[in-house]
């Protein structure tokens, strides 16, 4: 009787012991993904932290920030004409079943147009984007897909981000542009100044203003006066504090332009849209 208990007991142990090392076999998968998991979250955190100060700290650069403000006219429209024109055809003709394959052709687009957006902005603005969610049907055929596109949110909001690119675009090329201007013709004023006086004097043109403020005014004659050149010395020294607003003016709609891709052109753009700092120095 007690080599039979003996054995028993023995039988238990085993079993306990067991159901310990599977339990730690199956544990430790959990804990790998945990890793993983825990180790993902943070290293797109510390992206998302280095964007929110890296208009603060200066670390975009002007330049990009400058060709990004730019091509939104020309892309804007771009995407307006291609979209508008797949829109119309494709819906009108829509009753005859020949705006079926346009249309999913249009759907295709808006999701490569976003595409090409999103990289734009993650190459030149250095913004990490989440994914635009798409969530993608094993074995669908192109109808399942086309479907499962059509109900996706990004979709629609990509097309209404796609259609306000152009008038969005039409404002950050008029601000860059006429900031940038201003600051180089001031820091240039002194020698707008003399060239236009040595022309005048070689070429015999007719004396003229050469900019006019208020009641601050300055006449190009053919002769150097100490009282224009002492205007032109303090236009450009204000040059350096017009160039200063220039950066923080640029910087600022470029990264409104970051947070509106992120908001429009992924599936959890509202809740991990960028809105502050918007200037950058």
């Amino acid at each position: 009787m007690s080599e039979q208990m003996h054995i028993h007991r023995e039988e238990e142990q085993n079993a306990r012991d067991g159901g310990s090392e599977q339990e730690c076999e199956q544990s430790e998968p959990n804990v790998h993904a945990g890793s993983e998991g825990s180790t993902a979250q943070p290293l797109y955190g510390q992206k998302a932290n280095e964007m929110r100060f890296r208009a603060v700290s200066g670390k975009r650069s002007l330049t990009l920030s400058v060709l990004y403000n730019l091509l939104a006219l020309p892309l804007g429209i771009f995407y307006f004409s291609v979209l508008v024109t797949l829109l119309s055809v494709s819906v009108s003709t829509l009753v005859i079943w020949v705006g079926l394959p346009l249309f999913f052709c249009t759907i295709m687009s808006i999701w490569g147009l976003a595409a090409l957006e999103r990289f734009l902005a993650q190459e030149m603005l250095g913004i990490p984007l989440p994914p635009m969610g798409r969530r993608r049907l094993t074995g669908a055929g192109w109808w399942q897909d086309f479907v499962a596109r059509l109900k996706h949110p990004v979709t629609w909001k990509s097309l209404s981000y796609l259609l306000l690119k152009m008038p969005l675009g039409i404002t950050s090329f008029t601000i860059t542009v006429v900031f940038t201007l201003v600051s180089l013709a001031m820091s240039l004023a002194p020698v707008a100044y003399l060239v236009d006086t040595f022309l005048l004097r070689q070429f015999g043109y007719p004396a003229h203003t050469l900019m006019n403020i208020g009641t601050l005014s300055m006449t190009v004659d053919g002769t150097i006066r100490p009282g224009q050149i002492i205007i032109c010395i303090v236009i450009a020294v204000l040059s350096v504090l017009m160039w200063v607003l220039t950066r923080l003016v640029i910087n600022g709609v470029a990264s409104f332009s970051a947070w509106f891709v992120r908001l429009m052109l992924s599936e959890d753009g509202m809740e991990r849209s960028l809105l502050f700092p918007i200037l950058g120095v």
